[in-house]
């Protein structure tokens, strides 16, 4: 069973639609005027979540999967319903 709160997803199909062509976090936030903790918490938060979908654990490593391709899987997956 789940632990705590279920994890916001606002603004990650955002996000992820600006982060896939490799622009860094911190102009995320300014171009979507967003503070960049909340950028920085989506972004893990799309790791985790691909990370279960998809059941590898290098989602959730930085060093295995790169912001860009986090991005690039968020954006093409399809919505649990």
């Amino acid at each position: 069973m789940p632990r705590g709160r279920p994890r916001e997803t606002d603004h990650c199909d955002a996000i992820a639609a600006i982060l896939r062509d490799g622009v860094a976090m911190a102009d995320i936030a300014r171009q979507l005027e967003l503070a960049y903790p909340l950028v920085a918490r989506r972004v893990e938060t799309m790791r985790r979540i691909l990370a279960v979908e998809t059941g590898e654990a290098a989602w959730i490593d930085p060093g295995l999967r790169t912001n860009v391709l986090v991005g690039r899987a968020w954006s093409e997956r399809v919505a649990p319903a």
